[in-house]
């Protein structure tokens, strides 16, 4: 089986890099607890994105954390679940994807809910999306291992996680739901046409490593919020 192409990972650590740095931009600016801190960071807030205009806000909500716990675990997620994608569908449509998706959790979550939000969890759970839409297409070419993964932990795992994102009042479920069906509807784009080509192959996903690293960056992608 070909693995998937061996590219140059460097979006990844750019967008851990700036996650960090905005961390510790509001941590020195008054702590990322701070509801006002947050707000002149770029937090998403209903009133000031319709009232105001202030739309910007749909993206740089998605860079910012309450604490050092909520960065830990968003940054693992996108640690695993970015390398991963870059690696599968190329440096430039991993951006269109991570921002795309990171939008779709914003405005979905805009739309549905008045309160502060924030996080990267609209990203992540795009890049699930994407890696499903990837191993859906591929499922014929994955080991054994691999597709007994797919249909027994992630496909269950993804309805379970969308239904505690809802149950769970500190979880924006409806950033997790938006940006998950941003990530499948631009990864089946994406993908679309391509059977066949090395990007459709899952050798390097197929090992127990890869495995149990995606079931652990998909649960801190949840509880992230």
């Amino acid at each position: 089986m070909i693995a998937p192409p061996r590219r140059r990972i460097w979006v990844t650590p750019l967008l851990l890099a700036i996650n960090l740095l905005l961390y510790i931009a509001m941590e020195a600016w008054g702590g990322s607890g701070d509801p006002l801190v947050l707000t002149i960071f770029g937090a998403k807030e209903r009133g000031l994105i319709v009232g105001d205009g202030e739309v910007w806000r749909l993206l740089t909500a998605t860079f910012l954390h309450a604490d050092f716990l909520h960065l830990l675990m968003n940054g693992f997620a996108i640690f695993y679940l970015g390398q991963t994608c870059e690696r599968l569908y190329g440096a430039h449509r991993f951006i269109v994807l991570y921002f795309a998706s990171a939008l779709g959790g914003s405005i979905a979550s805009t739309i549905a809910t008045p309160h502060i939000g924030i996080g990267a969890s609209g990203a992540t759970f795009g890049l699930i999306g994407a890696m499903l839409v990837f191993a859906l297409r591929a499922r014929d070419m994955m080991p054994e291992q691999s597709r007994r993964a797919l249909f027994w932990f992630f496909l269950p795992w993804l309805f379970l996680s969308m239904w505690l994102g809802f149950a769970t009042p500190l979880i924006d479920g409806w950033a997790h739901l938006g940006g998950a069906l941003t990530g499948l509807a631009v990864a089946f784009v994406f993908i679309r046409g391509r059977q066949g080509e090395a990007l459709f192959h899952l050798a390097a996903e197929g090992s127990a490593r890869h495995a149990w690293g995606a079931r652990a960056a998909w649960l801190l992608a949840l509880v992230a919020g």
